[in-house]
C-alpha cells in the first residue's frame, strides 16, 4: 500500500475507532463511605503506677503505661462496642477497603442499601449509649451514677470518684457518623480505567488499520490482475506456420473480461475503504475507457485493431501506476 493510501486509512481508522465518551470508571460507578465511630475508653491513666512498676522492674525511667479499667466487664458498655464491631464487619462484607483511614468503596447500586444499614446500626448504637448512661428501669439496668457507686465495692482501695466524669461528658464521648465522598479523578486506581480504554482503542486501531490496508492491497492486486488480463487479450498475436509464414491475428477477447473489469472498477469507486486516490483514479479511467464497449458493444473492440491498441495502451499506462 502506498504512503498516501496508508495515511488516509490511518485517518479513517482514527475517526471510526474512538474511546467511549461516557467511560465507566470508579468515579462514576462508586463512592467512598467512611464510618466514623468513637467510644469512651472507660479507662484512667495512672502515671504513678506506671513509674512504680517500671522502677520495680529495674528501669531507670518510666518505660510502660498503666491504666485503670473503670468498668470491668460492664454488659452495656460491651454492647456498645459490639455495635461498633458490627459496623466494621458489615463494611468489610459489603464494601471494599479503599483507604487506610477506613474508607470503603461502595458501588452506586448498593449505596442506598448501605446507608439504610448504617442508619439502623446508628440508631442501635445511640440506644445502647442511652441505656448505659441513663439506665433502663424496666429491665433493671442501673444508670451511670449507680454504676459508679457500685464500682466503689468492686475496686476497693483503687476506687477514686474523681476518675469518673459526669454523665454529659461520658455521653459526649460516644459518636457514630459517616461521610460519603466521591473518588478523586486523579486517583491512580481511577485512571487505570481510562488507560485501559485508551490501550484497547490503540490496539483496535492497529488491528483495523492492518485489515484496511490488507483489503486495499487486495483491491489493487485484483484490479491490476484484471487489467493485465485485458492488456494481454487486446494484444495482437503472431504465429508461424510450418512453412515459416508469419501470421498476425487477434487474440480471443471475451466479453466477460471487459464486463468483469468494468464491474470491479464500479465497485471500488463506491467502496474504497482506504481512500486510495490512485486506485480511484485508475478505476475512473478504466470506466471511461471501457464504458463504450460495455455489453453488446464489446464487438466493436473485438473486431477493431485500432480499438484494441488504444485500450491496451491506456490499460498499460494505468498498470504503471501500480508498478506493474
Amino acid at each position: 500500500m502506498n504512503t498516501l493510501a496508508t495515511g488516509i486509512a490511518s485517518t479513517a481508522v482514527d475517526a471510526v475507532i474512538t474511546a467511549p465518551q461516557n467511560l465507566i470508571t470508579l468515579s462514576s460507578s462508586a463512592v467512598i463511605i467512611r464510618p466514623e465511630i468513637s467510644c469512651w475508653t472507660a479507662e484512667k491513666a495512672d502515671r504513678g503506677l506506671a513509674a512504680k512498676m517500671s522502677a520495680d522492674a529495674g528501669a531507670v525511667e518510666t518505660v510502660m503505661k498503666a491504666a485503670h479499667e473503670l468498668f470491668k466487664r460492664d454488659p452495656e458498655l460491651t454492647a456498645i462496642r459490639n455495635v461498633r464491631q458490627s459496623v466494621y464487619n458489615y463494611m468489610a462484607r459489603e464494601g471494599v477497603s479503599y483507604e487506610y483511614d477506613g474508607g470503603h468503596l461502595t458501588p452506586q447500586f448498593n449505596i442506598e442499601g448501605t446507608l439504610d444499614a448504617l442508619k439502623k446500626l446508628q440508631a442501635d448504637f445511640y440506644q445502647k449509649v442511652n441505656t448505659f448512661v441513663d439506665g433502663d428501669a424496666d429491665r433493671g439496668i442501673p444508670d451511670y451514677d449507680a454504676k459508679v457507686s457500685a464500682q466503689a465495692f468492686v475496686r476497693g482501695d483503687m476506687f477514686r470518684r474523681e476518675h469518673y466524669r459526669s454523665k454529659e461528658y461520658v455521653r459526649s464521648r460516644f459518636n457514630f457518623s459517616w461521610t460519603v465522598s466521591a473518588i478523586r479523578e486523579d486517583d491512580f486506581r481511577n485512571t487505570l480505567f481510562t488507560d485501559l480504554a485508551n490501550d484497547i482503542v490503540t490496539h483496535n486501531r492497529r488491528q483495523y488499520s492492518r485489515m484496511v490496508d490488507e483489503v486495499g492491497q487486495k483491491l489493487r492486486d485484483q484490479i491490476a490482475g484484471l487489467m493485465q488480463s485485458l492488456s494481454h487479450t487486446c494484444a495482437m498475436e503472431e504465429t508461424v506456420s510450418d512453412e515459416g509464414e508469419v501470421k498476425v491475428r487477434f487474440r480471443r477477447l471475451h466479453a466477460s473480461t471487459v464486463q468483469k473489469t468494468l464491474d470491479f472498477a464500479k465497485m471500488i469507486q463506491s467502496f474504497n475503504p482506504t481512500g486510495d486516490e490512485v486506485l480511484d483514479k485508475a478505476c475512473s479511467a478504466l470506466r471511461q475507457t471501457l464504458g463504450r464497449y460495455e455489453g453488446d458493444r464489446v464487438e466493436a473492440l473485438r473486431e477493431s485493431e485500432t480499438a484494441r491498441e488504444e485500450v491496451k495502451e491506456q490499460v498499460d499506462d494505468l498498470l504503471k501506476m501500480f508498478g506493474a
